[in-house]
């Protein structure tokens, strides 16, 4: 798909390392104001596009286009927040520290984005982090702060590559959300995994890549079908919530919690932290995403 709402644009872009392939003759827009996915196994091409869309690659040929201008290889964009798939920070500094620092690197005055932080510290649940250093931080707890620095300088485009890796179910909800709520203010956000099952319903657009090429675009509701999903919660689910589940179509035995339509899974999520049940796993009883990409993968070969 290619237009003028394009976010980014790939334009016959190649990249090749020395004599192997990294991206192949791409040819695709990514929708501007969507959430885009995009899909493939380790290896198939999507950290070297993320990284012609941010300018840290040059193509071999072809171009890329974002926000309607060239990307130059390292040119600086403030519209533009990343999330790389390894976090590197400064481990002597605390939290805290590293937001202050970033916001005087991106010319911000603290006081402009501490409105912002304030709300992603109650949303991640990072208070009794906020003045550790980032060496005593785990692995989850760094990935919170590298989601929450890509969206502080309110970017027009914010670019993930494996967003959720380290994070728990509950808290992996909870990061859903908040890209949802970005999304309704305008911003654009490309997501790269190789999680199907978990990126499934989570983005308005997919791009499929393999073997170093895009297999095909499409848009979510192209993809078809309505498969359910299951809830597994740390405990028994209270019987005075079972009405309320029932009007989202969803059925408790016991600690599990099916919902048997995929749209209404976040409101199912919502009814539960709230009641103080934590989250142990979400998993879909079908995919049908990896069902739709099986199936490209099988039509090419």
């Amino acid at each position: 798909m290619m237009c003028a709402t394009n976010i980014v644009s790939f334009e016959g872009a190649s990249k090749w390392y020395g004599k192997k392939p990294g991206v192949l003759d791409c040819n695709v827009g990514i929708p501007q104001g969507k959430i885009t996915a995009l899909i493939g196994k380790n290896g198939a091409g999507k950290t070297t596009a993320i990284k012609m869309i941010m300018g840290f690659l040059r193509p071999t040929s072809g171009q890329i286009i974002v926000a309607g201008k060239p990307r130059n290889l390292l040119t600086v964009n403030s519209s533009i927040g990343y999330l790389p798939e390894s976090l590197r920070f400064p481990e002597l500094y605390s939290v805290s520290q590293l937001f202050e620092s970033l916001a005087g690197i991106r010319g911000l005055r603290y006081r402009e984005v501490e409105n912002f932080l304030e709300k992603a510290k109650d949303l991640f649940e990072l208070q009794a982090h906020w003045k550790k250093t980032l060496r005593s931080c785990s692995k989850g707890t760094r990935q919170k702060v590298g989601i929450i620095q890509a969206f502080m300088h309110n970017p027009q485009l914010v670019v993930m590559d494996e967003p959720t890796t380290g994070l728990d179910p509950a808290v992996r909800y909870s990061f859903f959300q908040f890209l949802r709520q970005k999304q309704s203010q305008g911003v654009s956000i490309i997501i790269s995994s190789h999680n199907l099952k978990e990126i499934e319903n989570q983005a308005d657009y997919y791009l499929f890549f393999h073997q170093n090429r895009i297999l095909k675009a499409a848009h979510a509701d192209e993809l078809g079908g309505n498969y359910g999903v299951y809830i597994l919660a740390d405990q028994e689910i209270p019987s005075s919530l079972l009405p309320e589940l029932a009007k989202l179509s969803a059925t408790a035995d016991d600690n599990r919690i099916v919902v048997t339509k995929r749209n209404l899974i976040n409101d199912v999520l919502s009814i539960l932290i709230q009641s103080g049940i934590e989250i142990k796993n979400i998993l879909p009883e079908g995919s049908n995403l990896e069902d739709y990409f099986l199936n490209l993968v099988d039509e090419r070969s």
